[in-house]
């Protein structure tokens, strides 16, 4: 289910992992949506953030347009195509297309340490088309790259591959200077990703 909200109150925009506070001057949408969230804002001066702790977070520029966003897409999120309801949503609010994105997918799990089971990496196979980078089975398991799941996605969609970089290293494997909820049994706390566009002067 997606669901597209509007807010018109002059504090800064934050989000949960399910649920969105937000805030706004002027222009902005917010998408919601079980496992994944994303936010736009053309407004110079407010920033948009997600909060994770082993999920994707993708922060987002399209510069000639002046519009930002930011996606929070664990793996559920990144399945149902987080990304793309967030392009999609971007080429019909703003009239932005895929190729004018510049993306930054912030620290989370990698495939090193994110095991799951095999049908969960299939179901990635089986909606996005193969993605050797990001998903290894094993047997009854396998090794899922999120952020790679969501570049090939992303490229999928028109994105440049070119624009697209991963920042930061795998969240279980640094969980001294990251949060992980992997790593931390379910007991970490929340890592603040924010982009905005800088007010002139």
């Amino acid at each position: 289910m997606l669901r597209v909200v509007g807010f018109a109150v002059p504090v800064v925009l934050w989000l949960t992992y399910f649920a969105v506070l937000a805030a706004f001057y002027s222009v902005a949408w917010s998408i919601e949506m079980w496992s994944g969230i994303t936010v736009m804002s053309g407004l110079a001066g407010l920033g948009l953030a997600v909060l994770t702790a082993d999920c994707v977070p993708l922060l987002g520029v399209a510069p000639a347009r002046g519009t930002v966003m930011a996606v929070h897409a664990g793996w559920r999120g990144s399945l149902a195509g987080a990304a793309v309801e967030a392009l999609a949503a971007a080429r019909q609010a703003f009239g932005i297309a895929p190729g004018e994105w510049f993306l930054a997918l912030g620290p989370s799990i990698g495939g090193c340490c994110y095991e799951v089971e095999a049908a969960i990496g299939q179901r990635f196979v089986d909606r996005w088309g193969a993605m050797p980078d990001a998903w290894q089975p094993a047997g009854a398991h396998g090794q899922l790259d999120l952020r790679r799941a969501n570049t090939a996605i992303l490229v999928g969609q028109g994105v440049p591959a070119s624009q697209i970089v991963a920042v930061g290293p795998c969240t279980a494997c640094a969980s001294q200077e990251y949060f992980s909820h992997r790593r931390s049994g379910g007991q970490a706390g929340r890592q603040l990703s924010i982009i905005g566009l800088r007010r002139d002067g």
